[in-house]
């Protein structure tokens, strides 16, 4: 809440990727064709990492990998709305080897479906603050 009320800017998911730098040496300007495609990005890593915490302490270890906290989310269980829309958007890889999320557009025209709002929502919840002096922003809390 303090983020919002100290940066009073809109999150605009066409804008470059943030500076930050990925697990396997990758920079996001160098993985992501976009904010948007770097934050469904961020929540399929953090999904993931969720994932393989919660089978690492339910197998004692025998499967999974142990997570730091901060590499995951934990989502309502009782949002239908929201764990149906997550996994509605495809990535698109372009020639030039940066990843592209699908437009609404092209969303609706492969499966009829509205506009994923709820899991938007929560995708833009993710987005660092900008920089302060620019209008780039750093790489922040993700």
């Amino acid at each position: 809440l303090r983020r919002m009320t100290v940066v009073n800017k809109g999150v605009n998911v066409g804008m470059k990727p943030t500076r930050r730098r990925w697990a396997d040496g990758k920079k996001s300007r160098d993985k992501f064709q976009n904010l948007k495609a770097e934050l469904w990005w961020d929540l399929r890593d953090r999904l993931r990492c969720t994932h393989e915490h919660w089978t690492f302490i339910t197998t004692e270890g025998a499967k999974g990998k142990a997570h730091k906290l901060e590499d995951m989310i934990l989502l309502p269980e009782d949002d239908k709305e929201l764990t149906s829309q997550i996994s509605l958007p495809l990535y698109i890889p372009l020639e030039t080897g940066k990843i592209q999320i699908e437009s609404k557009r092209q969303l609706k025209a492969r499966i009829g479906a509205d506009s994923p709002d709820h899991a938007e929502g929560l995708i833009i919840s993710l987005a660092p603050p900008p920089r302060a002096g620019g209008s780039d922003r750093s790489v922040g809390m993700i």
